[in-house]
């Protein structure tokens, strides 16, 4: 009896023994391994694994944001909407404003009279050249290395004279804004920032393959290609002219052939001005007005000044 008392204790303290054991050990394996899905993985380490990779949109325009205005105009790395308005307004608007000149290198379509007609030539070099270098930039920026340099002092010319014409243009920029066209008038403006920024971001690249006096060479270098090669121009188109206005038929025929090679580049009115200073009733005037219809391709039509 003693022993069979002795076998259902011990059957029973078994029993239980083994659960508590097994309670214990699932309670364990639930604290360090959770049930859990095979697709619930970590929202956060993806989001970042996107932005390592750069495939993530978020990424870039948490970076505008995390400096100042002016700061994010000048850093190294553009961000992607300063990229879109360096193309807008460093290379497609500038051609635009010239193609839709209105009164200042050309009057309303003519191929001259604007108020800036006799600097034409100057402008629309200097634009072609910094246009030119924008595009380089903007296409292989650091890949340039100390080129950069060069294409700086460029960039911090054209700003300069763009500056130089958007202030004059703003008042008639503000009050044609009213007829939406203009608007394009606020485009030199928004250029000099374009290129001034673009400036500076070349001289930082450039800085890391040159030393200081390279570096202010390689500027000084660039800033006379954007002034020497369109001033350059501009003084032998007013050369030209002059001996036009002075010369004889012979004469007036061979600056003509130059002229015809800088023809996108000249202020035809110019050659009314000329016209003017000539003898009247002489055969300078005639081959004047010849030359005219030649480069123009529009008939010559003098309106002699009244003198009250």
């Amino acid at each position: 009896m003693g022993e069979l008392q002795f076998d259902e204790i011990r059957e029973q303290k078994s029993l239980f023994g083994v659960n508590n054991d097994i309670d214990e050990d699932l309670s364990q394996i639930d604290d360090i391994r959770p049930a859990r899905s095979l697709f619930d993985v970590e929202d956060q380490q993806g989001v970042n694994d996107m932005q390592t990779l750069g495939l993530s949109d978020d990424a870039p325009e948490a970076e505008e944001w995390e400096d100042g205005f002016w700061e994010r105009q000048f850093q190294l790395v553009p961000t992607r909407k300063q990229r879109q308005y360096d193309w807008t307004f460093g290379v497609i608007m500038p051609v635009v404003c010239f193609f839709f000149d209105p009164f200042i290198f050309k009057f309303w379509g003519s191929p001259g009279g604007g108020l800036l007609g006799a600097y034409k030539p100057f402008a629309y070099s200097g634009s072609f050249i910094s246009i030119l270098g924008m595009m380089a930039w903007l296409l292989w920026r650091e890949k340039l290395g100390g080129y950069s340099a060069i294409l700086s002092g460029l960039f911090f010319v054209a700003g300069f004279f763009a500056l130089l014409i958007g202030i004059p243009l703003f008042p008639f920029s503000l009050v044609g804004s009213l007829a939406l066209i203009g608007l394009v008038g606020f485009t030199p403006l928004f250029t000099s920032v374009i290129f001034l920024r673009n400036g500076v971001r070349a001289l930082r690249a450039a800085k890391l393959d040159f030393n200081r006096s390279k570096l202010a060479g390689a500027i000084a270098v660039g800033s006379l290609w954007g002034l020497a090669v369109p001033y350059a121009l501009n003084i032998e188109v007013q050369r030209s002219i002059d001996l036009i206005a002075k010369g004889t038929p012979e004469t007036i025929r061979v600056q003509g052939l130059k002229l015809q090679l800088l023809a996108p580049l000249f202020d035809s009115e110019q050659l009314k001005k000329a016209y003017e200073r000539a003898p009247e009733n002489s055969a300078e005037r005639n081959e004047i007005a010849r030359l005219y219809e030649q480069l123009t391709g529009n008939e010559f039509k003098y309106y002699p000044h009244s003198d009250w």
